[in-house]
């Protein structure tokens, strides 16, 4: 809608913003399916939320094999911290 009406592109989202939708998109997905299957459930997300960043396997990775929804939580202040500074759309 923006570039149809203005005619110039929005910036990309931040990865400050990126992580905080994935975050959202968690906690939605523990309310609806507990912690077991709501933390399994969004790993097949996270490649989606941080495709683009440059090294971010590790920290994927992490995401990925993590069981507790708090922990997968402090991943993603890490990838925030590693990242949010990086001018790295």
């Amino acid at each position: 809608k923006h570039f149809m009406a203005t005619g110039t592109h929005l910036a990309p989202p931040t990865v400050r913003d990126r992580v905080e939708a994935a975050r959202e998109h968690l906690r939605s997905s523990l309310a609806w399916k507990g912690p077991w299957e709501g933390v399994v459930e969004m790993r097949r997300h996270y490649g989606n939320y941080l495709r683009g960043l440059p090294n971010v396997k590790d920290l994927r990775l992490r995401l990925c094999t993590e069981r507790d929804p708090q922990q997968v939580e402090a991943i993603m202040d890490e990838v925030i911290a590693t990242y949010a500074l990086a001018a790295v759309a």
